[in-house]
């Protein structure tokens, strides 16, 4: 069985990021089967398709296309599939038939990269990965997986302390004592399991998907075939895009001593899923209103704030409020986070519908969310002595015309700090223990979770 659980064999294995690297949702969807019906029976019961976050979807790259060479200027050409031979197991060389002649490994999509200097070596692996439990091609045993695997060689007299690895998912930081050949061995393999359910990948560190930077027409090479597009010649080396933080490269920095070395070239492998259009990616992140008295007796200010997760390549993102007004969201910096607003008068518990449109990639999708009100948590506080503790909380709504009743924990009811304002507070006792975390929730929709300072 080649795949493995995660392997740490230098001192210390910490995830660590840097300000600007924020969580993504890596991946956005998996076929959803059923797996074992004629359309899947070629690809050995498999998902046929993973799709990212910017909409493209990946099917499990088991065609035997080529891409021709200079298909994009500079390619070398050669398969457009990565397809690992195992004598006895699976010959590419004759037609593939699950399971009497299929690869024990197969990819959605394989990025990779290997750093050479000076005796500094970094082997690095990013894969959307098919296998077996058993190892070999059995029904009923296929599981998924995404894949991080690093693997550093160090000089003999590189000085010992944090190396820090770079690369387009993530940045990993490893304690070494002395250089040696593998002194970091890193594999990460997240959401092993399989036969009916494959979204565990979906919480892997893969995604969205890399492809050629050079490539025009949304990042597609073509076959020779004339009908299969990839988005990357997993023959030859070169610079890419898609990171989620921009790091489109694999760098290795370390201790006093050490001199960085960095660089940007990779093999990148997807098979681009043409068969059927799917829907655009759209991920309601938040819609809050908030409310306040304006300038002159009896005014109102208002605004309703929507924030979605779509591709930065949409056409459109567009939010509807109950009263059919529709706003146009932006994407200024074009990383997929899309921002609107409306200052029309919020419908408390109304629903705001968010429309996104991605052509040709994705077709148009609707969904919803409940406009609520924005509750935020100033003051979480125990205090704690013989076995009991006193809790005090503050908190406020946005919508500070209706003023809401806020409560703590589902239990206990806030009043106002000041009779007529918006602060509300309550203070309770609890027993043996304080909670880690307090919530703050509201009659109209809001809420809030902070953790709890316990005082000395």
């Amino acid at each position: 069985m080649k795949f493995a659980k995660p392997v740490r064999t230098a001192l210390a294995v910490l995830m660590l990021s840097f300000p600007a690297l924020e969580a993504q949702a890596a991946l956005n969807a998996v076929d959803p089967g059923p797996y074992n019906d004629t359309a899947h029976t070629p690809y050995g019961n498999f998902p046929i398709w993973y799709q990212d976050t910017n909409g493209r979807a990946l099917e499990l790259c088991l065609s035997t296309a080529t891409i021709a060479a200079d298909a994009a200027r500079g390619l070398a050409g050669g398969a457009g599939c990565t397809l690992l031979a195992n004598p006895g197991v699976f010959n590419p060389a004759q037609p593939i038939a699950f399971p009497s002649n299929f690869p024990d490994e197969s990819f959605w999509f394989m990025g990779d990269a290997v750093l050479n200097s000076g005796g500094v070596v970094v082997n690095y692996v990013s894969n959307l990965e098919a296998a077996f439990a058993s190892g070999l091609p059995t029904a009923g045993g296929q599981i998924s997986f995404a894949r991080i695997r690093i693997r550093v060689s160090l000089p003999a007299n590189a000085p010992a302390g944090n190396y820090t690895v770079i690369h387009p998912y993530g940045v990993e930081v490893f304690g070494v004592v002395a250089g040696g050949v593998k002194v970091v061995n890193l594999t990460r393999d997240v959401g092993i399991g399989g036969n009916t359910d494959f979204t565990g990948p979906l919480k892997g560190d893969i995604g969205p998907f890399l492809m050629d930077a050079s490539v025009p027409t949304q990042g597609l090479i073509p076959g020779t075939d004339g009908v299969s597009f990839f988005v990357g010649d997993p023959n030859s080396l070169r610079p890419v895009v898609g990171s989620p933080f921009g790091t489109n490269f694999l760098r290795i920095e370390g201790p006093a001593g050490f001199t960085p070395v960095q660089q940007n070239l990779f093999t990148v492998m997807g098979k681009v899923f043409t068969t059927e259009v799917l829907p655009t990616p759209a991920l309601i992140e938040r819609t809050t209103y908030s409310r306040a008295a304006g300038a002159t007796v009896g005014s109102v200010v208002a605004q309703q704030d929507v924030f979605v997760k779509a591709p930065p390549t949409s056409v459109s993102v567009t939010f509807e409020e109950p009263s059919a007004a529709v706003t146009t969201m932006t994407d200024g910096d074009k990383s997929g986070g899309w921002f609107g607003q409306s200052t029309n008068p919020p419908v408390p518990g109304g629903l705001i519908s968010v429309r996104a449109a991605n052509p040709p990639l994705n077709s148009d999708v609707t969904t919803t969310s409940t406009l609520v009100d924005l509750i935020t948590i100033s003051k979480a506080e125990a205090t704690c002595s013989a076995g009991s503790c006193s809790i005090t909380v503050e908190a406020a709504s946005s919508d500070q015309v209706a003023v809401p009743t806020l409560t703590v924990n589902g239990t206990t009811d806030m009043a106002p700090v000041v009779a007529g304002g918006t602060l509300q507070t309550a203070t309770f006792t609890v027993s043996p223990i304080p909670p880690a975390q307090v919530t703050v929730t509201s009659t109209n929709g809001g809420s809030d979770t902070e953790n709890v300072v316990v005082l000395p």
